[in-house]
């Protein structure tokens, strides 16, 4: 039985040590970058094609965040559904 008090107070000192260095290295080693500043930014007609421009052909957001009609050949997304949500992908 002593055997097995030692074992068990060992683990029980492994994880505790781990569980304290990585809450030391949570509020110690990561750098503290305060709250996310509160900006407005004008919402342009420049800005806005801008955004379409990015969401359509650079990140191409909207090919999953569209319903999509996979009936047909490459899945064309359904008219009214740009942007609404999307795909499940399980």
């Amino acid at each position: 039985m002593n055997l097995f008090l030692r074992i068990t107070l060992i683990i029980f000192l492994v994880l505790f040590a781990g569980i304290c260095g990585l809450l030391g290295y949570l509020k110690f080693a990561l750098p503290n970058v305060g709250a996310a500043p509160d900006i407005t930014i004008e919402s342009t007609p420049v800005r806005l094609e801008r955004g379409k421009y990015l969401a359509h052909s650079v990140a191409a957001c909207m090919d999953c965040h569209s319903t999509r009609d996979w009936n047909t050949f490459a899945g064309p997304i359904i008219p009214g559904t740009l942007g609404i949500g999307g795909e499940v992908f399980d």
